[in-house]
């Protein structure tokens, strides 16, 4: 049976996936990893860059349907950082003196997410094959965040949908006294159907399904939370 949905294991020392809040000064993270940077990441392990990406492969690869499960949320942290040497930095008494730009950066520490994409066959097979053995360097969001943990733990399989195929991977647990919470929380890419044609209430609205990475731009998307419950025998 051929594979609709490949799994990536998302885990490392940080990771950082930049929201619609997150400006020059001030970059902020999601909570979880955004379906641009996931897509980035694909674009990455094909060896696509920025330019070809935008008529070609955004479009295939911004219609997978994306399911995220939150094994471990990590904390959130800020890294301080100065930028540049001798720019034109404005003074109290209304002038300019060389200085540096000060920004922050968060993070988000000690996390692991499981990823889950889900579309044609055919795609599922090239997109496994690519990050089995990436063109360029992966990371999770930005460039200083490397993964702790090969990205393809699990094998791609054919589901329903993408909580059966989030069910279907055990929880995996860290240390071996560890033990699996009662639910972990998946953030669901939510799409009408004829017994639900609108979108719930409680629905989120994500403005991360990427159009274009140079310049970049995005067009949003719905996004629903659900608790899971995890298998007893993560690994």
């Amino acid at each position: 049976m051929s594979a609709n949905t490949i799994f990536l294991r998302l885990e490392g020392l940080l990771q950082a996936w930049g929201d619609q809040q997150g400006k020059f000064l001030i970059r902020r993270t999601a909570e979880a990893p955004t379906k641009s940077g996931v897509v980035g990441m694909l674009c990455a392990a094909l060896g696509v860059s920025r330019a070809e990406a935008r008529d070609t492969w955004l479009p295939r690869l911004g219609s997978l349907r994306l399911g995220v499960r939150l094994d471990r949320p990590g904390v959130r942290w800020w890294d301080y950082h100065t930028v540049g040497a001798g720019l034109d930095m404005p003074t109290a008494e209304g002038g300019k003196k060389p200085g540096a730009m000060l920004t922050r950066r968060e993070y988000l520490c000690d996390a692991s997410f499981l990823a889950a994409l889900q579309g044609e066959p055919e795609l599922i097979a090239q997109l496994e094959a690519a990050v089995k053995s990436p063109r360029w360097p992966l990371y999770l969001g930005r460039k200083s965040c490397a993964p702790s943990r090969p990205l393809l733990e699990h094998p791609p399989g054919d589901y329903p949908d993408l909580l059966a195929a989030l069910t279907a991977v055990p929880w995996r647990r860290r240390l071996k006294e560890d033990q699996p919470p009662p639910t972990v929380d998946c953030l669901l890419d939510w799409e009408p159907t004829p017994e639900q044609p609108e979108a719930p209430a409680e629905a989120l609205v994500w403005y991360d399904v990427p159009v274009s990475f140079e310049p970049p731009a995005h067009l949003p998307r719905f996004v629903i939370r659900r608790a899971l419950k995890v298998g007893p025998h993560g690994e």
